[in-house]
């Protein structure tokens, strides 16, 4: 199956929006298309990003009570890996700070929203 490991946008985008490209990449995960993988930093931004004054004031719905529920369910979904290695760091976006990617344990792919449906 394929692993998959999404941006935090992704996470909330899908959060806001109940359909859409972010909300098909969940729902593959639910049918069992792709199989996600998540670590402690990962569930931090989505956490950080969610319950941010400006993302609350945007997507009103998204109350410090639906977060958690959001995150405890994308938990319950994935593959958690601990200790994960730096791979890269974007320097040209230093707010993105470092990207975490496992690759050495075992292997992991990017997918485009299209090839979801297919």
């Amino acid at each position: 199956m394929t692993r998959v490991v999404f941006d935090c946008m992704v996470f909330l985008q899908a959060a806001a929006r109940s359909s859409g490209p972010a909300a098909a990449c969940l729902h593959a995960v639910r049918e069992g298309k792709v199989e996600l993988v998540i670590s402690s930093e990962i569930i931090a931004e989505i956490r950080d990003v969610l319950t941010r004054p400006r993302t609350a004031r945007k997507f009103p719905t998204l109350t410090v009570e639906a977060v958690d529920l959001y995150v405890k369910d994308v938990e319950s979904l994935a593959v958690s890996f601990s200790d994960v290695p730096v791979a890269m760091v974007l320097e040209r976006d230093p707010k993105d700070g470092k990207k975490k990617v496992s690759g050495t344990e075992k292997r992991l792919s990017c997918i485009n929203v299209p090839e979801i449906g297919s």
